[in-house]
C-alpha cells in the first residue's frame, strides 16, 4: 500500500474540460498562477508524497492532476 499513498491522475474528461473535481468551478481557463506559487506547490507535493502515513490504524491517500 506504500506505493498507493501518492499518485497523479488525469482529471479531465474526454472533451478536455476539468470536471472530475469538486472545485472544478473555481478553475479559470487560461489563468496561470504566479511562478512562486507553482514552485512552492511542487516542493509541497515532493514532501507530501513521502510523508503520508500508511499504518493499519490510519492512512492518507492523495491524487493530483497531472
Amino acid at each position: 500500500m506504500k506505493d498507493l499513498r501518492f499518485d497523479y491522475m488525469d482529471m479531465k474528461d474526454s472533451s478536455g474540460k476539468i470536471s472530475k473535481h469538486h472545485y472544478s468551478s473555481y478553475y479559470l481557463p487560461g489563468h496561470k498562477p504566479p511562478v512562486e506559487k507553482t514552485i512552492r506547490l511542487a516542493q509541497e507535493l515532493a514532501d507530501v508524497s513521502h510523508a503520508l502515513p500508511i499504518d493499519h490504524t490510519n492512512a492518507i491517500f492523495v491524487r493530483c492532476d497531472k
